[in-house]
Order: C-alpha cells, then sequence, then structure tokens
C-alpha cells in the first residue's frame, strides 16, 4: 500500500497495525475524505502510532512540485488523524529563509549543510505534500504526502490519489482548477514544474553547495528576451521553495543568460541549467484557434472611385452554419487524418498542382542573441518533390503528427459557391519511441467548392506557406521580432491565383498579417482610438 517504511510494531499494536492495512486494502471510496482517511491509517502505521500516542508534525504550506497551496488537505488530513491518536498538531513552517529544510526535503539528508540543524525549528516529524498535472486534463489533479525525521530520513510515502474539482476544498478550488482551465493560467502552471524539476535535479547534484548558509545570490539579468511574468516567477521560486534570498551586495551570483540559461555562481564555480526562461512565444496558443467569422469582400464608391473592402460578418443562415461546419469539420478533423498513416496518393490530389512551386520552406542561417540578428533562407519547392520526401520518411517508420485549425474563411466573389480559407497547421514528425526529430507551423491556402446543395464537393490546398517563429528582436536596427516576420509575409506571400480577385488575395495577406500584429500590439491605443490595421471585428467592438 506504501512506499514508506514497512510496520514492525509488536504485540498490540502490531494487530492494529495489520487492521489498518487490511482496512486501507478494502478501501474503494474514491472520494476526498476517505481517501485521506486511507492516508491517515498508512501514516499511522507506517510511523507506528497508536491510540494513546500523541504526535506534532511541521508542515510546508506549499506542494514541492508546483508550489501551491496544501492548508485545505492538511486540514482534512489532521482531522482524519485524530482518529487514530490523542493528540495530533499540526505547525506550519513559515521561515521564509532556511535552506537547510528545503535541503532536507531534496536531497533526503543533511549531508551538504555545514552548521548543525536547529531542531527547536520544528516538530520531530515533517509532513510535506506533492501534487502532480495528468496533460491535457483541467478537472482532475494527484496527490500525495511524505514525512522526513529531523535527520532528513524518509519514513512515509503515500500512493498517489486522484482529486477532482467537484471534490476538492473550495479554497483548493478557486487557487488552482480555476488557472488550469484559463490557457495562460495552465501554462504558467506547466512552466513552474518544468522548472523546479531542473531545478531539482542542480540542486541534487553531488558536492553541492548552493543552498548552504547563507544563501544569498545577487540575481543579474543578462536576458533581454525573457518573459517577465517568467523572471518574477524564478525569483519566487528561489524564495518560497528553496530559502534563497536575493542580495544584491552578495559575491554569489545568479545570471539569467541569452537563451534562457541560467547560471548559478558561487565560491568560484559555476553550473548551468538550460532552457530555464523561455523566450516569449511569438505566434502562441491562442493564435492557432479556429475562428468563428467569415469575411465578404465588398465594392464601394469612394470619391467617384470603385474601391474593394473587407467585411466580417457571423455565420447567419442555415445554409452559411451548413458551409461552415464542413469546412472546420474537413481541417479540424478529416485533413490530418491523411497523415497518419501517410495517404501519398490521396495527398497528391489535395495538394493543387501548379507550374510553380507552392510550397514554401527555409532554414535559419544565422541566430546571435547578443544582437538580435537573425538570418532565414526561405526557398520555394515544388508539390512532386515535398510529397515524395514526405512518402520517403513515412516509409522509414517516421510518423506525423498534423493538427489543423481554420483561422479565416473568405468568400470568392467571383465564384458563387466557393470559399478560400487560411489554415493554420501544427506540424511534427516523430520517431517510432513517439520523440519529435522536427516541428513547425505553417499556414495552408486553401479554395473549398460546395455544389447546389451546399454540400461539400471539392477541395484543394493551393499553397503551404512556411515563416519563421524569431526569437529576438534587433537591437541595433530597433526592429522588433514582429516586424521582422510581417516583412517575411509580405515578401512571400503569393498572388498567382488564377481567376482570384486581386483584392481577395491582398485581403487574405493582410488578414494573416494583421493577425500576427495583434499577439505583439495593443489592438486599440490608450486614447481609444482604432489602431491602424484593426481588424474589421475590432472596429465595430470599438464603435459599439
Amino acid at each position: 500500500m506504501t512506499r514508506g517504511v514497512p510496520c514492525i510494531s509488536k504485540g498490540a499494536g502490531s494487530l492494529y497495525c495489520v487492521l489498518l492495512l487490511l482496512a486501507s486494502i478494502n478501501h474503494c471510496d474514491a472520494s476526498l475524505q476517505n481517501d485521506l482517511k486511507c492516508i491517515a491509517r498508512e501514516l499511522t502505521c507506517a510511523l507506528n502510532l497508536s491510540s494513546h500516542q500523541a504526535i506534532s508534525f511541521t508542515t510546508l504550506s506549499k506542494d514541492r512540485n508546483y508550489n501551491f497551496t496544501l492548508e485545505p488537505l492538511y486540514k482534512e488530513l489532521k482531522e482524519c488523524m485524530s482518529q487514530h491518536v490523542s493528540q495530533v498538531t499540526f505547525t506550519p513552517f513559515t521561515s521564509s529563509f532556511n535552506p537547510i529544510l528545503k535541503e532536507m526535503i531534496l536531497t533526503g539528508s543533511t549531508a551538504y549543510h555545514p552548521i548543525p540543524f536547529p531542531k527547536k525549528e520544528i516538530a520531530p516529524f515533517v509532513l510535506y505534500g506533492m501534487v502532480y498535472l495528468n496533460k491535457g486534463c483541467y478537472d482532475t489533479l494527484y496527490y500525495s504526502f511524505a514525512v522526513i525525521d529531523r535527520n532528513g530520513t524518509k519514513l512515509f510515502d503515500s500512493n498517489e490519489y486522484a482529486l477532482s474539482v467537484n471534490e476538492s476544498p473550495q479554497s483548493f478550488r478557486q487557487d488552482i482548477f480555476n488557472r488550469l482551465q484559463d490557457p495562460m493560467g495552465y501554462k504558467r502552471i506547466s512552466y513552474r514544474g518544468r522548472l523546479i524539476g531542473k531545478l531539482d535535479k542542480l540542486f541534487n547534484s553531488a558536492h553541492n553547495n548552493l543552498l548552504t548558509y547563507p544563501a544569498e545570490y545577487t540575481i543579474v539579468q543578462e536576458n533581454p528576451y525573457a518573459v517577465q511574468w517568467q523572471v518574477n516567477l524564478f525569483k519566487h521560486l528561489l524564495s518560497e521553495k528553496y530559502g534563497i534570498v536575493e542580495n544584491p551586495t552578495s559575491e554569489n551570483a545568479i545570471q539569467l543568460l541569452p537563451r534562457g540559461v541560467v547560471a548559478f555562481k558561487r565560491n568560484d564555480r559555476t553550473r548551468y541549467i538550460d532552457n530555464a526562461i523561455d523566450g516569449e512565444p511569438l505566434l502562441p496558443i491562442s493564435f492557432l484557434e479556429s475562428y468563428d467569422s467569415l469575411y465578404y469582400l465588398y465594392a464601394t464608391m469612394n470619391r467617384n472611385l470603385l474601391k474593394s473592402r473587407v467585411e466580417a460578418k457571423s455565420w447567419n443562415t442555415k445554409k452559411e452554419i451548413r458551409i461552415r461546419d464542413q469546412i472546420f469539420d474537413l481541417f479540424n478533423r478529416e485533413y490530418p487524418k491523411l497523415f497518419n498513416p501517410f495517404d501519398y496518393q490521396k495527398l497528391q490530389t489535395v495538394y493543387q498542382n501548379k507550374k510553380e512551386p507552392s510550397i514554401l520552406t527555409g532554414s535559419l542561417q544565422i541566430a546571435d542573441p547578443t544582437t538580435g540578428k537573425e538570418r532565414v533562407h526561405y526557398e520555394w519547392c515544388f508539390k512532386a518533390s515535398w510529397l515524395a520526401s514526405l512518402h520517403r520518411v513515412a516509409q522509414n517508420n517516421r510518423h506525423f503528427d498534423v493538427d489543423t485549425y481554420v483561422m479565416g474563411v473568405f468568400k470568392d466573389n467571383l465564384a458563387p459557391r466557393r470559399y478560400w480559407a487560411i489554415v493554420a497547421q501544427k506540424w511534427k514528425t516523430k520517431n517510432t519511441r513517439g520523440t519529435v526529430i522536427y516541428s513547425d507551423d505553417g499556414y495552408l491556402i486553401v479554395n473549398i467548392d460546395f455544389d447546389k446543395t451546399f454540400k461539400l464537393s471539392h477541395f484543394s490546398i493551393h499553397y503551404r506557406l512556411w515563416f519563421y517563429n524569431y526569437q529576438f528582436d534587433e537591437i541595433e536596427t530597433s526592429r522588433t521580432r514582429y516586424d521582422k516576420l510581417l516583412d517575411d509575409v509580405n515578401q512571400h506571400f503569393v498572388y498567382e491565383f488564377s481567376g482570384v480577385d486581386h483584392h481577395l488575395k491582398e485581403a487574405m495577406r493582410d488578414f494573416l498579417i494583421q493577425k500576427i500584429e495583434i499577439i505583439g500590439r495593443d489592438r486599440v491605443t490608450h486614447k481609444g482610438e482604432v489602431r491602424k490595421g484593426a481588424l474589421p471585428e475590432e472596429i465595430a467592438i470599438k464603435r459599439r
């Protein structure tokens, strides 16, 4: 049942322990209260406690993995423990600076600290917990508890138990589950867990003196491209989880280097962790989503000149909704299936035969984080050679993981039952072990035809575009990453569609550019003026 120290009591205590174990084995109710009762029985057995004993724990208020609050679970666990001992006391460990205790929990021993542990600050047993995220699941967590003594020896390690949003305490629900269901909140929580894993590995390395007293460092920011909330979270974790204090006068230093590397310097020794601070994603998850908008091209008279404009509208009529559902179903479900298993013959018909190259590829030639200069070599290739190369990769037991998202749909003003779509595509190539070998984000320019009954009759991909996701702003020229990406889109967007209004082609290009612009700039200025290049729906929202 438990991975902790086995119960080895004698006599009546042994019988009591056996009964507790049998009770826990027969336990089948998955509710929070019953799970905590089971943990309390296991803990009582592991520590060889009886109903005539009093027990005292020092508790750590935050969990090891994500720094979540554990107080609501401690409260329930304490009530369950009180059924097995005469008295139970939980005392929160509130000192913000005690790296020795942090080190004991990290390493499981006190081998590294140079001074005796101040035992009067804690009880004979230290209780702490861990929370685990289940990737892609926002309504269920897993948790476990562990106990160490004042020598750092682990005495108890519980199994993992599920905790659903419906059965969790109200405060736990507000602090954790509400953030999990927010995309940005989930991203920050996932990042926090990854960073803690890297730091734990660093602090657990042999001959480590990074947490020895006094654990004071000056923190130097040398990565101008890092996301500020990640830097702030990094500092918070160093303080709350590891007991490291930021002291500008300290001879010890923590440096945030370019490319996200963090260097710990102490006593003339330097230790690095890679990819600790990310560069801000240029195309975040929110960009690669399906947008429920339809764009019409209109001709208007402006100062006696005929001028075309694009206007966004909702899918209102039954015909429009039926068309929308078929387009979204095509790319959110059907198209990705052509790559797993790889359907070479079908893809030959899906990609349009064109006299000119229609697949835009590229490679990064230079990336200098100190100046921000990045040089990308773009290259056009023909559909036949591109699909042939994918076919060879598939025959070498590679797996393609392809997700597509409809970004915008345009009604063709020259053909009554023809629509055009810009589709974002997330691409991954994996080996037989599921390891990602290659990944990128691309864009498909697609035409979709419908018959007289509004049923999808044909679709073809005219162009597959790829643009480099720039990492750095150029320091010397002050060109931002967004500017560089927009230059690429302007330069490499294609206009060789036959039988398509030129204004519609420009509208599709502008749509892609404006979607990218929204990510990097405010949609509306602080004075309330609509910013230049705002999308039609933004202007409408502002005017309302």
